[in-house]
């Protein structure tokens, strides 16, 4: 069965380089590659094969495909409800040809927040930096020199900074548990709100 899904997974890559093979129109492909290029976008479970990583990286130098980064958390796809049992890797991605890149520079990929499954959505944005850099202009920062002398001051600003950067300790188990529960949560709600509109969709 492992050497089944390998040959499809090879199959997958050469269907990528057929797609690319002479490809002289800009080309942006993005989302659940299930597969990661380096062991630092893996944390928990069990190491992934380094030829399986390097097939991946060959597929898209063979295709001239350039990861063109993101915005938001590092992982995009997480498991487990116990630290010992978490799983976190970054499996979305987006990766774009320079004539891509080009053609749209100020564009943007952003990891969004996700409650119904297990993988980060991603948005791509064409026009994203600029929308950014308008909105930074819009919204002056003013500090106030008298923040400084609240006792809460620098431990605010520093969970600030770990959110931003997604570098918050592993979460306990306790917090993993919350984090279920409140998925869970959300999913019944939005199970309820569909049940409820599906039969006046109909009617109407």
């Amino acid at each position: 069965m492992e050497l089944l899904k390998r040959w499809k997974k090879r199959d997958s890559w050469n269907l990528l380089r057929f797609l690319g093979h002479d490809c002289a129109v800009p080309w942006l492909a993005f989302g659940d590659f299930n597969k990661i290029t380096s062991s630092f976008e893996k944390k928990g479970g069990r190491l992934r094969p380094e030829g399986q990583m390097a097939e991946f990286r060959s597929a898209f130098e063979d295709c001239s495909l350039h990861d063109i980064g993101f915005n938001g958390r590092w992982f995009t796809w997480e498991r487990g409800r116990f630290s010992f049992t978490n799983i976190r890797e970054r499996l979305d991605r987006g990766v774009a040809s320079f004539q891509w890149i080009d053609l749209f520079p100020w564009f943007s990929l952003e990891h969004l927040n996700h409650s119904f499954s297990d993988h980060c959505p991603i948005l791509v944005d064409t026009f994203g930096k600029l929308r950014l850099d308008n909105s930074r202009k819009q919204s002056c920062f003013r500090f106030e020199a008298k923040w400084c002398l609240d006792n809460s001051f620098e431990e605010i600003v520093r969970k600030i900074w770990a959110v931003q950067n997604d570098c918050l300790p592993d979460p306990t188990d306790e917090i993993l548990a919350e984090i279920l529960e409140v998925q869970l949560g959300l999913n019944l709600e939005a199970d309820k709100e569909e049940f409820y509109w599906s039969p006046r969709a109909h009617i109407n």
